[in-house]
């Protein structure tokens, strides 16, 4: 019974996240003039609908993904009517198909803002040393603020984290303040660690603190953007150099399966914790997939971006015909790489389960 509440809240809130996103193709649209043929969350066959003002409002029966289906999308210039969206200026056509990656980080936004009110900020300042490791080594103290990890700014004590876990065994170069105020450079090579395996310079973070004022939220839930839009950014580099294995993509079923697993970790702690542990893989998972659809691929928003901005720049309107073709094709790819994903999904889930 567990089991089935942690699978229908990880549903609800991959959903709503996917609602969200869906949303901002739709007042984008609808802000411009353009006519909106259906709003639908899910995929497949319908359960529920109804029509208000010329557009159909749907529930569909696979609760993955959803669509905002515009009037004139794929319409030749001679066919077009005004509500059509092809009729309008591409700047205008660019902010509707960028609206539904921007809603996502809205979301993640305002959800990265209630966690901190809830749990505080975890800024990057030493709290305490690992005996024997490589920063106590370089001179590194309890109380010191890291600045800068490689030459990037630290805002949250898991700047530091997601350097060494991107950049594993290579030397690491801190800017740091003392706690007397004099800034510093060093360099840490990290050490492995067998029995945590990964790793480690050996700092601990001093622990959360509360965010004290309206600017500090604001500023800080950014940052939170900021940082899982990086780590997005980052995973995607990885995949296309080889560093990381396709083997570990994870679709809907997996990213269901990991919220449950979260839940479940958390549930000792109370309701509270579980409820934070959805909230914040919510932030991650808006984070996400605002950044995967400006991919500038095929068939996703942000390959249809770029398409319309390179129409702004000749100044004339592609192929619609040449430009359907590509969609397609890239549609199909797309589906291929959900199978796939979902096919490793499955797969870990048995392997888990032991099934």
């Amino acid at each position: 019974m567990q089991q089935l509440i942690n699978v229908i809240l990880s549903i609800l809130l991959f959903g709503f996240i996917i609602f969200f996103h869906e949303l901002g193709h739709f007042l984008a649209a609808r802000l411009f003039g353009v006519g909106v043929v259906s709003f639908s969350l899910g995929m497949g066959p319908k359960i529920l609908s109804v029509e208000r003002g010329g557009t159909e409002y749907a529930i569909r029966a696979v609760p993955f993904g959803g669509f905002c289906a515009m009037c004139g999308e794929d319409e030749a210039a001679e066919k077009l009517s005004p509500d059509d969206f092809n009729a309008h200026a591409p700047w205008q056509r660019f902010l509707i198909l960028i609206a539904g990656a921007c809603f996502n980080f809205l979301l993640a936004f305002l959800l990265a803002a209630v966690l901190l009110v809830q749990t505080g900020v975890d800024k990057p300042y030493i709290g305490k040393l690992m005996p024997g490791m490589p920063a106590e080594a370089a001179g590194l103290k309890p109380g010191d603020r890291i600045l800068a990890v490689n030459g990037s700014k630290a805002t949250f004590f898991r700047d530091v984290s997601l350097q060494l876990q991107f950049h594993a065994g290579e030397p690491v170069t801190f800017r740091y303040e003392t706690a007397e105020g004099e800034l510093r450079t060093v360099t840490v090579t990290p050490q492995y660690l067998e029995e945590q395996g990964g790793y480690y310079t050996g700092i601990v973070s001093a622990g959360s603190t509360p965010v004290k004022d309206p600017l500090s939220l604001v500023y800080y839930a950014a940052g939170e953007v900021n940082l899982n839009i990086r780590m997005a950014i980052q995973s995607v580099r990885m995949l296309v150099k080889g560093a990381v294995s396709p083997k570990n993509l994870t679709g809907p079923v997996g990213i269901v399966q990991a919220i449950s697993d979260n839940m479940d970790a958390a549930r000792p702690y109370g309701l509270r914790a579980v409820l934070l542990s959805l909230l914040s893989f919510g932030l991650l998972l808006s984070a996400n997939l605002g950044v995967m659809n400006l991919l500038p691929l095929p068939a996703l928003d942000g390959g249809r971006a770029l398409l319309t901005a390179v129409e702004a720049v000749i100044r004339r309107p592609l192929n619609r015909k040449i430009e359907a073709m590509v969609h397609t094709a890239g549609f199909a790819l797309l589906m291929g790489l959900m199978l796939y994903v979902l096919w490793n999904d499955v797969m870990r889930i048995v392997q888990h389960t032991g099934f």
